[in-house]
């Protein structure tokens, strides 16, 4: 046990009595600048054309249009500083997901995509407010996704709508 105490006594010894190593660190000189090159293409986003409401006989859906508007605004932001507008969309889409829908659209397969938005921006606030940058872009591409197919299927089912009371 004794030798055991030296031994480590006199390592101790040893390394205090060394010189401190100097670090050389390449400092940037004074005309140097340090840049950051965040270049995120922006995502091309499903947009509701106006004669969707004439083809569906309706006036307007408010809530459809302002959730659009807020991906649309999402879509324009850099990832670094988007936490607090992801954490409105994740409100936003919970509204729209409880809210009334046209009776065309009130069905389990339009409903259950939109959950998956739901969760997906979830996902995406949790990256945000953890900043975990690189995987909230991620996140972010798959949530335009889930978002451009939702769009594409109440356009489809619109159109189809349309085709059904043209043949009647």
């Amino acid at each position: 046990m004794l030798k055991r105490s030296t031994c480590w006594l006199y390592l101790l010894l040893i390394s205090c009595q060394s010189a401190p190593q100097k670090m050389l660190v390449d400092q940037p000189s004074s005309t140097e600048t340090i840049t950051i090159d965040y270049q995120k293409s922006i995502p091309e986003l499903v947009k509701v054309p106006d004669s969707f409401y004439e083809k569906m006989e309706m006036d307007e859906w408010e809530k459809l249009t302002r959730w659009c508007g807020q991906f649309e605004d999402l879509s324009k932001m850099n990832s670094k500083g988007i936490g607090l507008f992801i954490n409105g969309l994740s409100f936003q889409t919970r509204v729209f997901y409880k809210s009334d829908f046209p009776e065309v659209f009130d069905i389990y397969p339009v409903r259950s995509r939109l959950k998956v938005i739901l969760m997906q921006a979830q996902k995406a606030k949790f990256y945000a407010e953890t900043e975990q940058y690189d995987k909230l872009d991620g996140a972010l591409d798959t949530l335009y996704q889930h978002y451009n197919t939702f769009l594409r299927r109440i356009l489809s089912m619109a159109e189809e709508t349309s085709l059904e009371v043209e043949t009647d």
